[in-house]
């Protein structure tokens, strides 16, 4: 009789278990789903956020260096030196004024171009000049008479935010100021203010590898033209470039518009948002890629798995105690 009544209910209870186990799969793979999707659309909206913010801080910066042209343009000794096209004293005179720029605002460029947009001057360069600027910013400017700004790629393969002015003196145009801000500047602001961690790339096919180089050797900085396939790292707000990033870069396909991928870097999790880059010319330089964190939110979903499983287990645990004792 005995024999008889445990193996009914071991008839009863393996579809108990089934139905527990099926009950325990259900609900993650729903717990999953209304996580994940939630998920999705707060990486979405992150990194549409970063990109708005990154927006705004160009406009921002933009209008700053609009009033700090407005101010060199009306500077006396600027304008004698450069209506007698007197290169030694138009240096001497800006250089103080570039250096305090380059301390409090971190202004990184400032140059003065003749009306035939050719280099009179780089003040962060002295020794490079007359050569033939045809950047957009500086084409707009000329063409239409009035300021242009917009981010540019520049000959040494940094993206900089510029801002041209033409000078006008006695009612003619006589030339232009421009002042330059590097993306890297923004977006470690951006970085800071925000915990937002950024990486930009540049398209090969838009640099030159010896021009590039030599940017990289005179701004100090550590790129390496080989680290990726297709295109170079132009800024990034992480001290050190993680090979997971490298790696998620390298097989980021350029053509689409948009691409989300995960990462791990030092035990975090990070989503990584990857858009097209254009520039002021509306071309389609590099690929601006924002790095969202989702520790917390995959850690939750890890807890809430163990949870529903450890429901399960005790869920059949209690039956079987309830059939057999």
């Amino acid at each position: 009789m005995n024999d008889k009544g445990t193996k009914i209910k071991g008839k009863i209870l393996l579809p108990l278990f089934v139905v527990i186990g099926l009950i325990v799969l259900i609900n993650i793979k729903e717990v999953h789903r209304a996580e994940n999707n939630h998920l999705g659309q707060t990486i979405a909206r992150d990194a549409s956020h970063i990109r708005m913010l990154l927006d705004e801080s160009c406009a921002k910066d933009a209008n700053l260096m609009k009033g700090l042209i407005d101010f060199i343009s009306r500077n006396k000794k600027l304008r004698n030196a450069w209506t007698n096209r007197d290169s030694p004293v138009l240096f001497e005179e800006a250089r103080p004024i570039f250096e305090r720029l380059r301390r409090k605002f971190k202004i990184t460029h400032f140059y003065f171009t003749g009306k035939d947009r050719v280099c009179f001057l780089r003040i962060h360069n002295q020794p490079r000049n007359g050569d033939l600027i045809n950047r957009e910013t500086t084409l707009r400017a000329a063409a239409e008479k009035k300021d242009a700004y917009g981010l540019e790629l520049g000959k040494f393969g940094t993206f900089t935010l510029r801002y041209v002015h033409p000078w006008v003196i006695d009612g003619k145009i006589e030339g232009y100021i421009e002042l330059g801000e590097e993306l890297n500047v923004i977006t470690d602001k951006l970085s800071k203010m925000h915990s937002a961690n950024m990486a930009f790339t540049i398209k090969k096919e838009f640099l030159n590898r010896r021009d590039w180089e030599e940017g990289q050797q005179m701004l100090g900085l550590s790129g390496l033209w080989n680290t990726l396939s297709d295109s170079v790292i132009t800024c990034n707000t992480f001290e050190k470039t993680p090979s997971s990033l490298r790696k998620m870069l390298n097989s980021a396909n350029s053509k689409k518009t948009t691409l989300q991928k995960l990462i791990s870097v030092d035990d975090q999790t990070y989503s990584v948002v990857s858009s097209q880059l254009l520039d002021c010319a509306d071309r389609k330089v590099g690929a601006m890629n924002v790095m969202v964190d989702i520790s917390e939110p995959i850690a939750r979903i890890r807890i809430i798995d163990y949870s529903i499983i450890m429901a399960g287990i005790l869920g059949g645990l209690l039956l079987y105690l309830v059939f057999y004792f």
